[in-house]
């Protein structure tokens, strides 16, 4: 897991890695990864979203733990 941005999808990563959003202060938790994206879903609302692991926009997402599925 990496401070700002996604931790990179390898054999030892396991869905449920949290991430808050610093531009909603959202929780997303992260369930799957899609070479080179993440899934997400949001803790409070349910909605899914994908996100890529590369991309300059994902520093916004700060890693907060981790919670079982």
């Amino acid at each position: 897991m990496t401070d700002r941005g996604f931790a990179p999808y390898t054999n030892e990563s396991t869905p449920g890695e949290l991430y808050r959003d610093t531009e909603t202060n959202e929780i997303w938790q992260a369930v799957a990864w899609v070479k080179p994206a993440v899934i997400l879903i949001n803790r409070r609302t349910g909605k899914k979203r994908v996100e890529p692991i590369f991309d300059p926009k994902s520093e916004r997402f700060v890693a907060e733990g981790r919670a079982e599925l």
